[in-house]
């Protein structure tokens, strides 16, 4: 109206002005009145869906197998966003109708989807990756339908559910920690027999080993790992392997095996009936020169000493026993220690290292 006024005739523009009638909706320029029909047309879109079938996105599934896409679902659902903006745009241009079946909801990530056709792929490296630790000398595989029980999907991102990686790595402490398992062991003379735990043993570090765990899975490669650990031995291998001391109190009899073959085997003494010397895995943590080993009621220099625990024991020689072996130890035993020959632990201690097990039986 304006762009047709001619300013030259402004006289004649105001008096036929009057004249001329603008019919537009109301609703068009009344922003509360537009948002609350908008809102009515909302509920009476959401009424008809309740009896229409629901458009379905593809997604990604689980099943025995691995991960798979199911498909998206085409309805007959009406599209509430779509239409509500059709609505005010036909309000807009003076249109008073609004055929709402052309506003069928639409499915927005199809099974062609290229994300969702990456997350599958990353999903299914990582649910059938293949774990393998070296624990004790063996192989232990992580099986799995386990593996795929942790990867967990979800807003669209691949993830693996923290409590059950713990959860296993916590299983994994209690079935090998050789903190708090005995350890099998074929003896000399005892046949095979199961070990208390000692001071050469190791535990699993459960929180930085479910993180480690989790980098390794989610990097979707096939890996193997050894478990971080607390403790004094290496938990890939064998606890106990070829080289060793074996120190059997029932025969009152100690061998020293080095790669598998006896090297050095004497009678000794054990400790005494009320201060017996503690079974279990040890290992030689020190060696030790003219020492003098101390107590509440005694004090004994030796010439050479191998602590093996932390209360003070260990395997020293012992001049002033008048015999070693047989039934000595009930009568003449030591504190803890294990009381050697002399010639034999000079022996002894010249071939042995620092970090030997010390079997204890």
């Amino acid at each position: 109206m304006i762009s047709q006024q001619n300013n030259w005739r402004w006289g004649l523009a105001f008096l036929s002005s009057a004249n001329q009638n603008l019919e537009l909706n109301t609703a068009a320029f009344d922003e509360q009145t537009l948002n609350q029909q908008t809102e009515e047309l909302d509920q009476e879109i959401a009424a008809l869906n309740e009896d229409r079938t629901k458009t379905e996105d593809a997604k990604i599934d689980q099943d025995e197998d691995g991960f798979t896409i199911e498909p998206e679902k085409q309805g007959d659902e009406l599209d509430t966003k779509q239409a509500s903006e059709a609505f005010k745009a036909n309000i807009l241009d003076g249109q008073n109708e609004l055929e709402l079946t052309r506003y069928t909801k639409q499915p927005q990530t199809t099974s062609e989807d290229e994300d969702l056709q990456n997350e599958l792929e990353q999903l299914n490296e990582i649910a059938q990756t293949n774990g393998t630790y070296k624990i004790n000398g063996e192989d232990v595989e992580i099986p799995t339908e386990e593996i795929m029980d942790w990867v967990v999907y979800e807003n669209d991102e691949v993830t693996l559910d923290q409590d059950k990686v713990q959860g296993y790595v916590e299983k994994l402490g209690e079935d090998y920690n050789t903190s708090e398992n005995e350890t099998q062991f074929e003896s000399t003379e005892q046949d095979e027999v199961d070990v208390d735990p000692g001071t050469l043993s190791w535990t699993i570090n459960t929180e930085q080993e479910t993180e480690g765990l989790s980098e390794d899975l989610l990097k979707g490669e096939d890996f193997e790992r050894t478990p971080i650990v607390q403790g004094s031995a290496e938990p890939s291998e064998p606890l106990v392997d070829d080289t060793y001391v074996e120190v059997d109190l029932k025969n009152q009899h100690m061998w020293y095996y080095q790669d598998g073959e006896v090297t050095l085997d004497t009678d000794i003494v054990s400790g005494k009936p009320d201060t017996k010397t503690p079974t279990g895995v040890f290992y030689v943590w020190d060696k030790e020169r003219d020492a003098t080993l101390t107590g509440e009621d005694y004090e004994s220099p030796v010439d050479f000493w191998l602590p093996i625990d932390w209360t003070g024991v260990g395997i020293h020689d012992a001049d002033w026993q008048p015999t070693f072996g047989g039934d000595r130890w009930e009568e003449g035993g030591s504190h803890g220690c294990i009381n050697t020959p002399p010639g034999e632990m000079e022996e002894l201690f010249d071939n042995i290292e620092v970090g030997t097990p010390v079997v204890v039986i």
